[in-house]
C-alpha cells in the first residue's frame, strides 16, 4: 500500500508551474476568473493529494476531478484544442482506484500537437457496460511532438506509474492498451469491478 500512495504522490511539476503561471497571467487581466481558477487549482490539489487514501473512491469523485483539470488546461491552451468529452451518467454509483483515468487525460494534453488536417484535438470517454468501466482518451499527435518532450527529459513517467498501480491494484482485471498511430494517440482503459 505504500508503495501505491507513493506513486499516487507523484505529481508532475512542469503541469503545476505551468498552471500557475497561466492563472498568474489570468489574474493580471481579469482578477474575477483567475481566482476562480486559482481555487479549482486548489481544489484539484486537494484531492489529489489529500483525498485519494482510500483504496476506492467514488468514480463521481473522479470525474469532476477530471473535470477540473480539463477546464484549467483548456485555459492554458486558450481555445487551440477541439475537445471532445462524454462521461456516462450510469458510472456515478460505481467506484474505482483514485486517479487512474488523470495521468491518460495528462498524456494527451502533454503530447497533443495539429495532425496533417491541421487540427488540435483530445476526444474523451468514460462509459460502462455492465461490470466493466471503459476509458479512452485520444488526441491528435506527431512524431515531432513526442521528439520535443523527449528532449526535456519529460516522458513516460506517468504511464510507468500508472500500470503499477493497475497491477498492484486490478492484477489480471484490467485491460491497457496504448496506440500510437501517426496521427493519433489513443489509450484505452478497461477496469472490471465487483
Amino acid at each position: 500500500m505504500a508503495d501505491i500512495n507513493f506513486l499516487k504522490a507523484q505529481v508532475d511539476p512542469h503541469t503545476i508551474f505551468n498552471t500557475i503561471n497561466t492563472i498568474h497571467g489570468q489574474l493580471a487581466v481579469d482578477v474575477k476568473s483567475g481566482r476562480d481558477n486559482l481555487v479549482k487549482f486548489s481544489e484539484l490539489m486537494h484531492y489529489q493529494l489529500y483525498e485519494c487514501n482510500d483504496k476506492f473512491v467514488d468514480v463521481e469523485k473522479e470525474i469532476q476531478h477530471l473535470e477540473k483539470y480539463v477546464d484549467l488546461q483548456k485555459l492554458r491552451r486558450s481555445g487551440k484544442i477541439e475537445l471532445e468529452c462524454y462521461i456516462d451518467p450510469s458510472l456515478k454509483e460505481m467506484f474505482v482506484a483514485p486517479l487512474l483515468f488523470i495521468p491518460l487525460v495528462e498524456n494527451a494534453f502533454k503530447y497533443v500537437s495539429n495532425s496533417n488536417s491541421g487540427k488540435y484535438f483530445i476526444k474523451i470517454d468514460l462509459t460502462r457496460k455492465e461490470n466493466t468501466i471503459k476509458f479512452r482518451c485520444e488526441n491528435s499527435y506527431t512524431k515531432k511532438s513526442e521528439d520535443a518532450q523527449l528532449k526535456r527529459k519529460s516522458g513516460g513517467i506517468g504511464l510507468d506509474n500508472l500500470k503499477k498501480r493497475l497491477n498492484a491494484t486490478y492484477n489480471d482485471r484490467y485491460k491497457l492498451v496504448i496506440d500510437k498511430g501517426t496521427e493519433i494517440f489513443k489509450a484505452e482503459l478497461e477496469i472490471y469491478v465487483d
